[in-house]
């Protein structure tokens, strides 16, 4: 159905015209708009910048950063625990055991008895009661 629409719209020539030179138009206009994006970049690859920088997403140049690199020395720190945990040996070794005093032991003797199974007697529910007597 919509293409009879247009069919119909497109017979009347000056309509088409006008519908043509406006689409044109539009198409010029995004063609032109990419055409000055595409000038304006100032590089396409990191070849384009020079060696101290890169090619960005942006398509600019850009300096690479100064990434300064520390080292850290664990000689000293390691020598130090070395040192340490040998002298804890040495003493737990060497030196005799503190004589801390004891404490007193609590003991409860406790007699465990078996329980013996409790028996519940029920009562048998009685649901019809008649009341004629048997002969």
């Amino acid at each position: 159905m919509a293409m009879h629409k247009v069919s119909r719209f497109l017979k009347n020539k000056k309509a088409a015209a006008g519908l043509i030179a406006i689409i044109i138009i539009l198409i010029a206009f995004i063609f032109i708009g990419w055409l000055i994006n595409v000038s304006q970049r100032e590089c396409k690859t990191n070849s384009d910048c020079g060696s101290s920088a890169y090619c960005g997403s942006d398509f600019g140049c850009h300096e690479y950063p100064n990434i300064q690199k520390t080292e850290y020395n664990f000689f000293w720190p390691a020598v130090i625990l070395a040192i340490g945990i040998v002298l804890a040996v040495l003493i737990y070794r060497l030196l005799p055991p503190l004589q801390w005093p004891k404490p007193e032991e609590k003991t409860e003797k406790v007699e465990i008895k078996p329980e013996e199974p409790v028996v519940e007697e029920k009562e048998e529910e009685v649901y019809y009661k008649s009341s004629t007597k048997a002969n």
